[in-house]
């Protein structure tokens, strides 16, 4: 999504490669995340496509930026507004054109993963194995309290590669028979 746009692109960077605070860390990605959001959706209407895949989503945002954040829970709660506020907006504007599909890992293993297959990990993944927790716990309440409906959920660990292409083909077979939607995030 950040990739989206050279803003959202520059604003990712900083956040993965600079020591920033939570709240500061929270405010870029917000922007980016919803301002990518836009840009994707504003460029499909120009060029359209049939779907749109993109990595992350704004469950990200909510899930390392807010339930994983070490701040007060004062401006943890002023976070979670400024969010919802964000989310709404996209989904009045956007209703019923995505979907979302998480894919589940144990924490444990996906940071092994991470750290095998990178030179070095980011500012964020360093931040080890707890604060990977945090961010998964983050996904549930963000699915749990934002978009359960259409959800698709897959835990990698149980569950084939191929298994899992196959519901998603399935899962857009029936979002374009019913022209529901035209994006999956």
């Amino acid at each position: 999504i950040t990739a989206a746009s050279n803003a959202g692109a520059d604003i990712r960077q900083i956040n993965i490669t600079e020591h920033l605070s939570d709240e500061l860390r929270f405010v870029g990605y917000c922007f980016a995340t919803f301002y990518g959001l836009k840009c994707i959706f504003e460029f499909e209407h120009e060029n359209p496509a049939d779907v749109i895949i993109v990595d992350r989503s704004q469950a990200s945002t909510f899930a390392q930026n807010i339930c994983a954040a070490t701040v007060p829970s004062m401006v943890k709660n002023n976070m979670v507004n400024i969010f919802r506020n964000l989310e709404n907006e996209f989904r009045s504007k956007y209703q019923n054109r995505f979907s979302h599909v998480y894919l589940y890992m144990d924490p444990v293993k996906a940071l092994d993963r991470i750290a095998r297959n990178r030179q070095a990990l980011d500012v964020l993944e360093s931040r080890g194995v707890e604060y990977q927790r945090s961010i998964a716990r983050g996904y549930e309440s963000y699915y749990r309290n934002f978009d359960s409906k259409d959800l698709l959920t897959f835990n990698m660990e149980t569950v084939a590669n191929e298994v899992v292409v196959n519901e998603i083909t399935s899962k857009l077979q029936n979002i374009f028979s019913n022209q529901k939607c035209q994006s999956m995030i």
